[in-house]
């Protein structure tokens, strides 16, 4: 058996939990060239769904990430950004 599966076989044992729920939040903006790169990464370390932001984009995000957000692994959302006279805040 792989290392990789031993040590998560082993976390899973330790915490009692399933290591294959892990979760990213994230904000992208113009990335759609790297993003697929991107999501594959974190997928071979174990990250299942993935919740983007996307910050007014212009280029072919959609395109890119249809087929995660088909496949369930990706919700992606606008991130709506306001300034404030104490910085930048925001909410999505």
């Amino acid at each position: 058996m792989p290392l990789e599966m031993q040590a998560r076989r082993r976390d899973q044992h330790i915490v009692g939990i399933s290591t294959d729920k892990i979760a990213i939040r994230a904000i992208f903006r113009e990335e759609s060239p790297c993003l697929a790169d991107w999501i594959g990464i974190h997928r071979q370390v174990g990250v299942t769904k993935f919740f983007l932001y996307n910050n007014f984009s212009t280029d072919n995000f959609r395109e890119v990430l249809a087929p995660f957000v088909n496949d369930g692994s990706v919700i992606c959302m606008i991130a709506q950004l306001k300034l404030d006279n104490c910085g930048l805040t925001g909410t999505a």
